[in-house]
């Protein structure tokens, strides 16, 4: 067998969607670490669209999916990727070359663009609806 080498940013980003989801299923949103990591909402008091993507994952996970849906939409869209980053350094060893024609699709940037827009979207309606 010739080695197969995964190149380090495929493996670090594979090892932190994996540590992601594993921390996922360890914890459930009422018994996440009390640590805030939205500047804009610690600088402004609201929202913004990506409040609630780490609860609506350890939600996700624990298959509380109306609580996750209630704390950010678009945190499935988040769990099913974290997935595939997570996968992204096995599929790359088992068919070399494939995980870099999956990031450079078409797909794939038009995927990345939507959720961007979507979050953005849900951002602006969270800000909008505390005025």
């Amino acid at each position: 067998m010739t080695g197969r080498r995964i190149s380090g940013t495929l493996g670090a980003g594979g090892l932190a969607a994996a540590t992601a989801l594993a921390v996922s299923f360890v914890y459930t949103p009422a018994t996440l670490p009390q640590i805030p990591l939205c500047w804009f909402s610690r600088i402004s008091g609201m929202s913004c669209g990506g409040c609630g993507l780490t609860r609506a994952v350890c939600a996700i996970s624990h298959g509380d999916w109306r609580a996750a849906w209630e704390f950010n939409p678009f945190g499935f869209v988040c769990y099913g990727v974290l997935w595939l980053i997570a996968a992204l350094p096995l599929i790359e060893y088992a068919s070399p070359g494939s995980a870099g024609r999956i990031l450079r699709s078409r797909l794939a940037g038009i995927a990345g663009a939507a959720l961007v827009i979507g979050i953005s979207l849900l951002g602006i309606s969270r800000i909008h609806g505390a005025g």
